[in-house]
């Protein structure tokens, strides 16, 4: 069992009962790809704010008819909220304070004292502000002397009516949730690597996506994940929805809400495990590219977890093995023992042993 992003689980097992879609999803879903963030604009005036493909979603208001507009917003204006992760953004408290952006974190108490440095904050955008530009910045001489940070995927950005206090109490409750067996975790929504694949995932559930995006004094118009890294942008919309949404106490989670959070955990173990693995055979591994790579290591695995293996280290001798002694080497074997011992209804420590002990490759151990 691991940790990622808060929530508890075996990140190889994916197996769950099948998501019923409903009449109608809870999300509409929008991509922008191939977004370009800003460069340092030397010399420019005025200066662009965010790149062009984000400009309507981030800042822009409804232009349609007047019962368009209400049936939109009400009748007010939009405003632009950053959901920012101090884990991400060096120094983010002290970038804060002295901005004269709104900003609060959505810890509090004895957690943001003790946390704060890498908690996540509530600050409402303002279109012309340093802060905010260098938010959609990137440099690669110097992101980190100017302050650049969309290298860094920094956080997620929501657009809604309400006002800062609202939003704020909105969001505090979805910090924390809890598991299907009743223990509570962080949940980083607020990081684009968990927001994009949860919420693609759980598009269909319109409950738990009414939870997240609406209530009785509140509603998020959208929530906007930017992927500075692939230059792709996700921006997620409720549906409309005629029954009032009670505030819950708390979120829970269940498995099959979970699956995303296993699915990101497992590309990270594995291209941990590339990265690893190049270290230690630079020679050998040298025509093989980081697509082929990443694509060997993901086949072993799907294949050795059939046999009952989940440590990551005997994952990654596995893989290794699948490697350098040929793909589904148990089957080339004559005398069938490696794959007798595979097959075999014992311990997954105990299977290694044996292995270990026929192949002599405990050279191959790495903490990955």
């Amino acid at each position: 069992m691991i940790d990622y992003d808060g929530i508890n689980f075996n990140q190889w097992d994916m197996a769950t009962e099948p998501q019923t879609a409903p009449d109608s999803p809870g999300l509409i879903i929008e991509t922008i790809d191939g977004v370009e963030p800003l460069d340092d604009q030397f010399g420019v005036d005025p200066k662009k704010t965010v790149p062009d493909a984000l400009y309507d979603s981030l800042f822009g208001q409804p232009t349609p008819t007047a019962a368009e507009f209400q049936a939109v917003s009400g009748g007010r204006l939009l405003h632009t909220y950053a959901i920012l992760d101090a884990a991400k953004v060096p120094n983010l408290p002290e970038l804060l304070a002295s901005s004269d952006l709104e900003h609060s974190c959505l810890f509090k108490g004895q957690a943001q004292d003790d946390l704060g440095h890498a908690a996540p904050w509530l600050v409402r955008m303002l279109e012309d502000r340093r802060l905010t530009r260098n938010l959609f910045t990137h440099d690669e001489k110097t992101n980190d002397a100017m302050g650049y940070q969309w290298a860094r995927e920094p956080g997620v950005f929501v657009r809604t009516t309400a006002d800062f206090e609202a939003v704020w109490k909105h969001f505090r409750r979805f910090t924390k949730v809890q598991a299907e067996n009743g223990k509570w975790h962080f949940f980083r929504f607020y990081d684009p690597a968990v927001a994009s694949p949860f919420f693609e995932h759980n598009r269909l559930d319109t409950s738990l996506c009414d939870t997240f995006f609406k209530s009785n004094d509140i509603t998020i118009q959208s929530l906007i994940s930017v992927r500075g890294l692939t230059g792709k942008a996700d921006i997620f919309k409720p549906t409309a929805s005629e029954t009032s949404i009670k505030r819950p106490p708390h979120l829970t989670l269940t498995d099959q809400q979970l699956i995303p959070f296993r699915m990101t955990q497992a590309d990270k173990d594995i291209t941990s495990m590339a990265q690893n693995l190049r270290q230690d055979f630079p020679n050998e591994l040298h025509t093989q590219s980081d697509t082929q790579l990443h694509q060997a290591i993901k086949t072993s695995i799907n294949r050795m977890t059939a046999y009952g293996f989940r440590q990551k280290e005997n994952l990654y001798i596995l893989a290794a093995w699948d490697l350098f002694l040929g793909k589904n080497f148990e089957s080339r074997e004559e005398t069938g023992t490696l794959k007798s011992i595979l097959e075999n209804d014992t311990p997954e420590t105990v299977k290694m042993q044996k292995l270990k002990s026929l192949l002599g490759q405990s050279h191959l151990e790495r903490s990955s």
